[in-house]
């Protein structure tokens, strides 16, 4: 059954009411957007999804969206005498490259720590709302892109990719 409601948007701080069409099934307004809309309130916070009458994908922090999240992980490991430069270059030129292209929205630098190489290893995370954002990013960008890096530091890295994808962010305690 389909519906359209009227919504006041206090939390975004946005003046006025959004119409909002609501999709009712089993019995738990839902928006297009697949944001739950129960208990008579409105709350960017509760879960997006339901599988089989339970929340799927944790919940989420008061007032933030929280979309599945696709995580594109590159782990580099660097020789050490290169360590600074490769760390500056990536932080300055490679990463903002990437995010220019627009497919991802975010990316997190993670030195590893506590391996036994001497040799220094790092994880990016690149957030993408989606694996066609992130396909988008492999057939149309990723290859100029990885070619600059590899001939800058030919023969003195290693590197491996994963793409993930987040089941369930589970907030602290406190925040319940």
């Amino acid at each position: 059954m389909r519906c359209e409601a009227e919504i006041p948007n206090p939390k975004l701080q946005i003046p006025g009411k959004f119409k909002i069409p609501i999709l009712k099934g089993d019995g738990a307004p839902f928006s297009p957007f697949g944001i739950y809309l129960g208990f008579g309130f409105w709350d960017l916070g509760f879960p997006l999804y339901r599988n089989r009458g339970r929340f799927a994908g944790g919940m989420s922090f008061p007032g933030r969206v929280s979309l599945p999240l696709i995580i594109y992980s590159v782990t580099i490991t660097i020789q050490a005498d290169i360590e600074a430069e490769w760390v500056e270059w990536m932080k300055k030129v490679h990463i903002p490259d990437v995010l220019r292209t627009g497919c991802f929205s975010e990316c997190r630098i993670h030195k590893v720590l506590g391996t036994e190489s001497d040799e220094p290893a790092y994880v990016m995370q690149y957030h993408c709302r989606s694996v066609e954002e992130y396909h988008r990013y492999r057939d149309n960008f990723a290859p100029a892109l990885q070619k600059d890096h590899t001939e800058r530091f030919a023969g003195k890295f290693r590197g491996a990719r994963q793409l993930l994808e987040e089941v369930a962010r589970i907030p602290p305690a406190s925040a319940l």
